[in-house]
């Protein structure tokens, strides 16, 4: 009964803020965009592609200002990926409890729109409260009014029911954008409503090397493949290997190991080690300690004709630094999406569902490993698949060096493979 209480004296609360709104709507929430990041705090180099490509494409399309919602007192968020609206900090997650959840309702009354950028946070994989609490936001805010809804999400093949149910709640109006065919085939058939077929909105990142480090790298690339080498990007996360029964501290020797022998037959090889994530980087299993380990663990032929991007390298000079790379291994998405972006091949440790979505945009299922080809045995074994091209995908980005030219790329990804 309390609950139930709770539930009217909320629905007349979002009536009342609704009614307020369309009053003052035309002069004070016209062009104003709330946007609650997919993460609490920065750190992803993921989370920060999405947002600075989604943020710089509604600020050419004339949106007048664009607000990130924190959830705690001390979010960075406006630093990092350019917002120009003030950003708001709740101090908590928007729909906590009933005194939260009317805070709430009130401040996204004053926009004119809220999105909710979903990453992977929308199935459930990270516990449930957390997708709820995005699900919920966006159900809020439409009820007062607003125009409200999620993009750039994906949605694994075992969704919490508590998710699911959530989003059943959700108005008919409320639109899903699914950054992937298989997300939405999945999320369609749980729901049974349409759902909108798009792409990563980080594909929309403008590629550039914005400092001194990014260009310094982008040289030395060029200087190797100039030189005669495949040019061949590693990003390690130890979370596929985890989930393959691999010990992290085995990840680096056994990489190495790898690495040395595709150099010798198939070489010579320049490694770029492209940590994709900002966490925790001072830990061992980090993405920094795992291209530190296994800087050290290469073969001293190999590691003087490689080099280790730092943290501090921004999305933009990511992207950049992959078109000039022959191929990519990666075990973060987004460093996928950021090569496949600059026509760059990419081979996948997956975790999660959605690196099959992301591949299934291109039909490469062969791009994926799967949990035998991450153990010792598996990793020793040459891949069974060929590398590919997609040749009719349009390079919007700007040229790419004149170093190679598509046939060379292809012939050393090739060989690097």
């Amino acid at each position: 009964m309390r609950e139930l209480v709770k539930l009217l004296l909320l629905d007349a609360d979002c009536r009342a803020t609704r009614f307020a709104r369309t009053i003052r709507q035309s002069s004070e929430s016209a062009g104003r965009i709330l946007v609650l990041p997919p993460a609490l705090t920065p750190g992803s180099v993921g989370d920060e592609a999405m947002l600075t490509a989604a943020i710089a494409a509604l600020r050419e399309a004339g949106v007048i200002s664009v607000t990130a919602l924190s959830q705690t007192d001390d979010d960075a968020w406006g630093a990092v990926c350019g917002f120009n609206g003030a950003d708001v900090s709740l101090g908590s997650a928007p729909c906590r409890d009933f005194a939260a959840t009317r805070r709430f309702a009130r401040l996204a009354a004053a926009y004119s729109h809220f999105v909710t950028i979903g990453a992977d946070m929308l199935d459930g994989c990270y516990g449930d409260y957390r997708s709820v609490q995005l699900i919920r936001a966006v159900e809020v805010a439409s009820r007062v009014g607003v125009t409200a809804g999620f993009t750039a999400f994906s949605f694994n093949r075992m969704p919490s029911p508590a998710v699911i149910s959530a989003m059943r709640r959700l108005p008919a109006s409320v639109p899903l954008l699914a950054r992937d065919p298989v997300s939405k085939e999945r999320l369609e058939q749980q729901l049974d409503r349409r759902v909108e077929a798009s792409a990563d909105v980080a594909f929309l990142l403008r590629p550039e090397l914005s400092c001194e480090e990014s260009q310094s790298l982008s040289n030395w690339l060029q200087g190797h493949r100039a030189a005669g080498c495949t040019t061949f990007g590693v990003n390690l996360n130890v979370v596929p290997f985890a989930e393959a029964g691999v010990d992290p501290a085995a990840i680096p020797g056994m990489l190495a190991n790898v690495l040395e022998a595709v150099d010798r037959k198939c070489g010579p090889l320049a490694l770029l080690l492209v940590p994709h994530d900002r966490r925790d980087a001072d830990r061992h299993a980090s993405d920094a300690g795992l291209a530190k380990g296994l800087l050290d663990a290469l073969p001293p032929q190999l590691r003087a004709r490689t080099r280790m991007a730092s943290t501090e390298l921004r999305a933009a000079a990511i992207k950049a630094l992959a078109a000039g790379l022959d191929a990519v291994l990666t075990g973060r998405m987004h460093f996928a999406i950021a090569s496949l972006g600059m026509g760059v091949p990419v081979l996948c440790a997956p975790y999660q569902d959605k690196f099959e979505g992301l591949l299934a945009l291109f039909d490469l299922p062969a791009a994926l490993l799967g949990a035998s080809d991450l153990r010792a045995e598996g990793a020793a074994r040459k891949p069974s698949h060929r590398p590919y091209r997609d040749e009719s995908r349009r390079r919007d980005e700007g040229p790419r060096p004149a170093a190679a030219s598509d046939g060379a790329r292809e012939n050393r990804a090739a060989a690097a493979y």
